[in-house]
């Protein structure tokens, strides 16, 4: 087990993982309502956790396979216990490992900083997409939210700090037509998710 593996297992035997789905739900909804989704499509979502944005898309009529990938034993199976429908997969895997069929839509949140390198990671993803397909990466913890800075002090695993133009930067390089977007929390009572948001970057193959 690497280190990464051991502290989101920590993650889970403190229901960190519920605070954590439930802390990202207002910015990824925000996020994944801009995105149509009126035709057949396969979806991954790379560091899933206990699959609830895995959940979320399977639910969608038009979705026909919903796939969720984590490092860690035991995010993916609570993701397995919750299970909803046949057309969910979750599987212990790193991305670097990853090579079964392409997808129409990849989704990552505050996933792709923890690996050792995030270009290669995003190179990797374009090359499990579809022609047309579309990469949707949100952070938290990028140079321009000063409150999230912190992060790295009290985490035991590596962290890369990117800048929003070294994101869009990353995505441009492995061939994507890639934009990024803010989404803040009006009402929320933690300042930096009012005043900054989360960062997302989309690619589209």
């Amino acid at each position: 087990m690497d280190d990464i593996s051991r502290v989101f297992d920590e993650f889970v035997t403190s229901g960190r993982d519920k605070t954590m789905a439930t802390g990202h739900q207002y910015s990824v909804d925000a996020i994944l309502n801009t995105i149509r989704m009126d035709k057949s499509f396969s979806f991954m979502d790379v560091g899933c956790g206990n699959g609830w944005v895995v959940r979320r898309m399977a639910a969608n009529p038009h979705c026909t396979r919903a796939v969720g990938i984590d490092k860690s034993s035991l995010m993916i199976q609570n993701a397995k216990k919750l299970q909803r429908r046949p057309h969910e997969q979750y599987h212990i895997m790193s991305l670097d490992r990853w090579t079964s069929a392409p997808f129409d839509l990849i989704f990552s949140m505050e996933s792709l900083y923890y690996t050792e390198s995030v270009s290669r990671s995003i190179s990797k993803i374009y090359s499990m997409l579809l022609t047309g397909g579309r990469f949707v990466c949100g952070t938290d913890y990028y140079t321009e939210n000063p409150d999230t800075k912190c992060w790295a002090g009290s985490m035991p695993i590596t962290m890369h700090l990117h800048s929003e133009s070294e994101w869009v930067e990353m995505f441009v390089k492995s061939g994507f037509d890639a934009s990024y977007y803010r989404v803040r929390q009006p009402d929320s009572p933690i300042k930096w998710k009012r005043e900054h948001g989360t960062l997302f970057i989309v690619g589209i193959k």
